[in-house]
């Protein structure tokens, strides 16, 4: 019972922090950010750009600045990009310096909580070192399928939208400004992001694919190779994009059925997730005696750590089988 109240106030604390951190980080811009965001809007002037660019620090913006110093001494380069790849798939306005700060506090608070719990057991402390260390990552992961979600029922409806555009004698530019205006997020920020990358001098093309690169869909795949082809060799680019928003639209038609003929296998996933800790709690309640030497003797949290690591691979099993993709 210590375990599950431990974990369950570990995670939602951390998750806490992650929010407020998030949006304080937010709060803040780059002078690179400040410049695109300028661009993208209409021009206000040459002073404009001035008072943008030159705004006294506030006390968010200088705990950001410390926070990539400190991080940059706990990551390596080729890690900061593979992260700040998946922090931007996730919408998340973080750098990696900053998220491995977050990840090493995570680590620390996990231990410590752990080992005040289990009055300074080693291997609670290991587990809770452990938890620190992946719940972070499984929030990042969360977030990244989330936006792919959302992005991915969206871009039917933004394809009918660039369509249409088209048809009414905007140029491809005009019609994917449409989206940005017209559309909500994520699908209108990463087509504004496109739009500043141009107005900045990316070339169409790299625009693109940075932007599948980004949401890593294989329906914006399709979407993007199709808009590529039409560039270089000619065609009819809204008879294209009807064809391809008809495709996306049966898609997703099939995997609401699939997702209804195996909602009883996610169902048991669940219930295989849940079921130890409502057990241990309905049992501690009854008879704390019974299941205490459990979390007390060193065989008894051996035990747990090993049931907890099957039932991962338990779960995962199960999502791997009820994942049909197609």
């Amino acid at each position: 019972m210590t375990l599950f109240i431990s974990i369950l106030g570990f995670s939602v604390c951390l998750l806490i922090c992650f929010y407020i951190y998030s949006y304080f980080s937010a709060e803040t811009m780059t002078p690179r950010e400040r410049v695109e965001k300028f661009l993208s809007h209409s021009a206000e002037g040459a002073n404009a750009i001035g008072e943008r660019l030159v705004e006294p620090p506030n006390s968010s913006g200088i705990l950001r600045k410390r926070v990539q110093e400190v991080g940059g001494y706990f990551s390596t380069e080729n890690w900061s990009k593979r992260m700040e790849k998946k922090l931007a798939q996730a919408g998340m306005s973080l750098r990696a310096s900053e998220f491995a700060v977050a990840s090493i506090a995570a680590m620390v608070i996990g231990l410590l909580l752990f080992l005040a719990l289990s009055r300074g057991s080693l291997l609670m402390g290991l587990l809770g070192l452990g938890i620190g260390y992946l719940v972070p990552i499984l929030f990042v992961k969360r977030k990244i399928s989330l936006r792919r979600k959302k992005f991915n029922d969206q871009i039917a409806d933004a394809l009918i939208l660039i369509s249409s555009s088209l048809r009414s004698g905007y140029s491809f530019m005009q019609a994917i400004e449409m989206v940005g205006r017209e559309m909500h997020p994520p699908i209108s920020e990463e087509f504004y992001r496109v739009l500043r990358e141009i107005n900045l001098g990316v070339t169409t093309d790299e625009a693109m694919n940075r932007m599948a690169e980004r949401i890593n869909s294989v329906d914006l795949d399709l979407v993007v190779t199709a808009v590529l082809i039409q560039r270089q060799i000619g065609g009819n680019l809204t008879e294209i994009l009807d064809n391809i928003a008809n495709t996306i639209r049966e898609r997703v038609r099939i995997t609401g059925h699939i997702r209804t003929l195996t909602a009883q296998g996610r169902l048991s996933g669940a219930i295989i997730c849940l079921l130890p800790f409502a057990l241990a709690t309905v049992i501690y309640v009854l008879n704390p005696g019974y299941i205490m030497p459990l979390f007390a003797q060193p065989l008894g949290q051996i035990m747990l750590i090993v049931a907890v690591v099957n039932e991962f691979f338990g779960i995962m099993m199960i999502k791997k089988i009820v994942d049909i993709r197609i």
